[in-house]
């Protein structure tokens, strides 16, 4: 398997990138045999824009489809700021000019070799963690502060809106840090918010604090290595008060494990607390296909095709449920066991449509009200109509019109159901 991957068709520049690697350095000098070699899972690739055939980002964009989390460098002889600018953007980890020092381009590559991953497939591709698929920059802003936290043993206070399941990033935090063959211990601060329960908690946090020093491998296991508190901010304040002081004396206390993490739901900024907060889905759009494919990975193992109707509409829709909503609209969509999504396959409401269209009406730098009322009215009458499997009269109940008048609108408007 190689180490670091190069594509060029200069021998000048394989010479030199030979020189400054050395035996780390597979060097390809044609496209396909380069995306073949890509498949074997090198730790870096590096791309010669100034190809004879075509150019590197074209390669780039090709190896990306394949393998969207394989760090590569780009090559350029071409100091052009737009062309660096618009490689970042697409996900070049780095830019480097030609010709350059050897020294140099071996700090470069060591430096990247050496960066955390932050598309470590290790949790994408557990289920419930599919959401963490993508290479946008919020994503990838994320992922570098989980790695920071998952490595430590920091306390770390989760902030999320709402449809994001935080345990899941808690037992993945736990799974992959320090204390992952220890015992992850969950407690939901809601079933503790009446007075008479609180003794129960504090005996029961109390003995999952217990050290024991002289125990032997097996009861080392049973130690706890995290515990989660789910819902900070729905307890009381002198509850919440108290657990804080608590947990931030306890690595005093001589007769209490000092290397327990402690995760704690919601909250707000915390003193001690490292604090991760988790992108919403409609600040990441960009993510939504591979998002959609590990979804669907997940929920059947058919193959699926999504239309290009669903991708557009869904980057325009804010999806104020967060991931769990696209989750439950996608399980919803595949129950009809269909092999191609359709934006009739979701269950959306007229509500859904219009705020979808509204946004994407307001992205343009200028509209027509008049025409953005009919896309509307058509996508509409259209979703319904296909919902109705082309029943004119079916379709005009559920829209309280009369049918002479839907016939009439869909003349108009010259619409047709999906297919």
């Amino acid at each position: 398997m190689p180490k670091i991957l190069l594509l060029t068709d200069d021998p000048k520049i394989a010479a030199q990138t030979r020189e400054a690697l050395g035996e780390e350095l597979t060097v390809c000098d044609k496209v396909e045999d380069f995306l073949h070699k890509a498949g074997e899972k090198p730790q870096l690739a590096i791309i010669d824009f100034d190809l004879h055939e075509t150019d590197g980002l074209m390669v780039y964009r090709r190896l990306r489809e394949r393998d969207p989390y394989l760090k590569t460098i780009m090559l350029s002889s071409n100091n052009n700021i737009p062309l660096a600018v618009s490689a970042t953007r697409m996900g070049v980890a780095d830019f480097l000019r030609k010709p350059l020092p050897n020294a140099a381009f071996k700090a470069a590559v060591q430096s990247q070799l050496k960066a955390p991953e932050v598309f470590p497939g290790a949790l994408s591709d557990e289920e419930g963690a599919e959401w963490l698929n993508g290479t946008s920059e919020k994503l990838v802003a994320f992922l570098s502060d989980f790695e920071a936290a998952r490595t430590s043993q920091q306390d770390v206070c989760l902030s999320a809106e709402r449809g994001v399941d935080r345990g899941s990033i808690a037992r993945l935090l736990h799974k992959h840090g320090p204390n992952g063959k220890r015992k992850f211990v969950e407690f939901n601060l809601a079933s503790f918010n009446r007075e008479s329960q609180e003794g129960h908690f504090w005996a029961t946090l109390q003995e999952l604090l217990l050290s024991r020093e002289e125990a032997s491998l097996p009861e080392q296991q049973e130690l706890t290595g995290t515990i989660y508190f789910e819902g900070g901010e729905l307890i009381p304040d002198h509850f919440r008060n108290s657990l804080l002081e608590y947990l931030n004396k306890r690595r005093a206390e001589a007769r209490l494990l000092k290397d327990v993490r402690v995760v704690l739901g919601g909250g707000g900024e915390i003193s001690g607390f490292v604090k991760l907060s988790i992108p919403p889905l409609r600040e990441r759009k960009e993510d939504l296909p591979l998002i959609l494919s590990a979804l669907i990975k997940t929920l059947t193992r058919e193959p699926i095709y999504v239309s290009p109707q669903v991708l557009e509409f869904f980057s325009y829709y804010d999806f104020p449920g967060n991931y769990e909503e696209l989750k439950a609209q996608l399980r919803g969509a595949l129950e009809g066991k269909a092999r191609e999504l359709k934006l009739a396959s979701f269950m959306l409401n007229a509500g859904q449509l219009k705020s979808a269209q509204l946004k994407q009406a307001l992205t343009r730098r200028s509209f027509n009200l008049t025409a953005v009322r009919e896309r509307f009215e058509a996508e509409l009458i259209a979703y319904v109509l296909t919902a109705a499997q082309g029943e004119v009269a079916q379709a005009a109940r559920f829209l309280d019109m009369p049918r002479t008048v839907l016939s009439e609108r869909i003349k108009t408007l010259g619409i047709k159901a999906e297919d």
